[in-house]
Parts: structure tokens; C-alpha cells; sequence
């Protein structure tokens, strides 16, 4: 298991990792190469991720809780099943994300753009949306 627990991670090309299961609750994240890595099941919550390529990252069941998430890249993320209660997220681009079953109960998303995101099954309820794009983006399950 990944210990990184407040860990202070800047200016790397961590690329295609595998960090399933990872603790990275309270971790500073900024301005990394994160493309094609594997979080799920990972433990971000209270995390801060700033300036980061998240293209193609699989958050699959990971818990980000509370986290705030700012400038970054996540085009083709998988979030199905990851809980982001009451997170912060601004100036990310979210197309062709997948956030099925996502918990994001208050959630705070601000100038997001979530073109042909999918969120089938996923708890919206209280979360706030902002200046976000939700052009073609899949909600008809969704819970809000």
C-alpha cells in the first residue's frame, strides 16, 4: 500500500503509476503529470490538486472527500463510484469523464466543463454548478 499521507508532491512526471489504494489524505498535489495513473479505491479526502494533467486517471471508488481541486486536465477520467462529497472543484476540463454512480452530495463545481460527462446513477444532491458546460453530458439517472 502507498502511504502518502501529507505528502507534498510538485513539479513531476509521475505518468502511468499505479496508486490503488493509496492514503493521500491531506497530500499537497501540484503541478504533476498524473496522465493514465490508477487511484482507485485511493484516499484523497482534504487532498489540494492544483495544475495537474489527470488525463485518462482512473478514480474509480476512490474517496476525495472535502478535497479541492483546481486547473486541471481530466479529460476521460473514471470517478464511477468515487465519493467527492463536499469537494472543490474550478477551471477543470471534464469531457467524456465518467462519474456513474458518483457520491457528489455538495459538491462545489465552478467554470467545469463537463461536454459528454456522464453521470448515470450519481448523487448530485446539493451540489452547486457554476459557470460549467454541461453540454451533451448524461444525467438522466442522476440523483439531484
Amino acid at each position: 500500500m502507498n502511504c502518502l499521507i501529507g505528502a507534498k508532491l510538485s513539479r513531476m512526471d509521475l505518468r502511468q503509476f499505479n496508486l490503488n489504494g493509496a492514503q493521500m489524505m491531506g497530500a499537497e498535489l501540484i503541478d504533476l503529470d498524473f496522465s493514465n495513473v490508477s487511484f482507485e479505491s485511493a484516499k484523497l479526502q482534504g487532498a489540494h490538486l492544483d495544475d495537474i494533467n489527470l488525463e485518462g486517471c482512473d478514480f474509480s471508488n476512490a474517496t476525495l472527500c472535502g478535497a479541492n481541486i483546481n486547473n486541471i486536465n481530466g479529460h476521460k477520467c473514471n470517478f464511477r463510484g468515487a465519493d467527492l462529497s463536499g469537494a472543490t472543484l474550478s477551471n477543470i476540463t471534464f469531457t467524456n469523464a465518467d462519474f456513474s454512480g458518483a457520491v457528489l452530495v455538495g459538491t462545489r463545481f465552478t467554470n467545469i466543463d463537463f461536454e459528454n460527462a456522464i453521470f448515470d446513477g450519481a448523487d448530485l444532491s446539493g451540489a452547486i454548478f457554476k459557470k460549467s458546460n454541461m453540454n451533451a453530458a448524461q444525467r438522466d439517472s442522476a440523483k439531484s
